[in-house]
């Protein structure tokens, strides 16, 4: 997956030094909107999921009309 790349592109910077402060500095920003992107989608992955599995009718079923009786006329 993408963000697993990024995140260990920032780690292996990071760990040897130099410019990894400046890395993360720079890109930790979008390295958060990946995170929270994959994890919002997983997240309506399950939503939806779970309203397919529990669906309801949106509309109550429509009574049918009463036949008017003999006293109605």
């Amino acid at each position: 997956m993408e963000c697993s790349r990024i995140n260990a592109t920032a780690r292996s910077r990071s760990s040897s030094g130099g410019d990894g402060d400046q890395f993360l500095a720079a890109h930790g920003a979008a390295i958060g909107v990946l995170l929270n992107h994959y994890d919002t989608t997983k997240l309506a992955r399950r939503i939806r999921a779970d309203l397919r599995a529990h669906q309801v009718p949106w509309l109550a079923p429509r009574r049918q009309a009463s036949t008017p009786t003999d006293a109605d006329s």
